[in-house]
């Protein structure tokens, strides 16, 4: 990890959480975002994560406590919603 990246309480994204189709809907793409959400946690740097959401997968992502941001944008061709998440920070 770069230490010049790391600077104090900037949002962190995370880019291309993808599923294989025949891993979906069993909770793998939960178990990696939660995964994620925990390691930022202990990183303590970060107080917040943003994601460019597919639209279709909105609640998915609320479900994990992203909330949107703005109005829908096209990236690749599909429709996005910029989303953030407030990370807890975690005493080590």
């Amino acid at each position: 990890m770069l230490p010049f990246l790391i600077t104090s309480f900037l949002p962190l994204a995370v880019f291309s959480h993808a599923v294989l189709k025949a891993w979906r809907s069993q909770g793998v793409g939960k178990q990696m975002m939660e995964e994620a959400i925990a390691y930022l946690q202990q990183l303590g740097t970060y107080k917040a994560i943003k994601i460019h959401a597919q639209a279709q997968l909105k609640k998915f992502y609320t479900n994990l406590g992203f909330q949107t941001q703005g109005e829908s944008f096209i990236e690749a061709g599909i429709e996005h919603l910029l989303m953030l998440k407030q990370v807890i920070l975690r005493q080590v």
